[in-house]
């Protein structure tokens, strides 16, 4: 993949962010990668089908490389990468709601028949409709 980004990265770029601000994010991450009710394995799974999502090399080669270390096959790997496609294709053959002709239901209509996806939120008080219908309804 060198002929696709730079294998190093200049880290002078760094001195250019701010300092403070990396170091919450780093902390975050951190976070957001420890043992939960996932294990390290899964999540670095997880992460592996989003960095091809988001294209990122530099996110795909590492996490790629953590989910290995965490005990991953490349079978497993392959896995998640062919969802991850799939589910990119997938996207742009989606019925958008609310245009004329399309089968699928409007947010609001589509939340009636959902019975609190999140536990303890009515989430027809959280979510506007008007402001993330078709979004909420890949989460939905």
């Amino acid at each position: 993949m060198d002929y696709f980004y730079a294998k190093k990265r200049d880290q002078r770029v760094n001195e250019y962010f701010d300092s403070e601000a990396m170091e919450a994010f780093a902390d975050w991450n951190g976070k957001v990668f420890a043992p939960g009710k996932l294990d390290r394995k899964t999540k670095e799974l997880v992460a592996v089908a989003c960095t091809y999502l988001t294209r990122c090399p530099y996110c795909i080669e590492g996490h790629t490389k953590a989910a290995l270390k965490a005990g991953a096959s490349k079978k497993e790997i392959a896995e998640v990468i062919q969802i991850a496609a799939a589910l990119n294709a997938g996207a742009g053959l989606k019925p958008i709601p609310g245009r004329p002709g399309s089968p699928e239901p409007l947010l609001h209509e589509r939340l009636e028949l959902v019975e609190d996806p999140v536990e303890g939120v009515d989430s027809r008080e959280v979510w506007d409709p008007e402001v993330v219908d078709g979004v909420l309804l890949t989460v939905v």
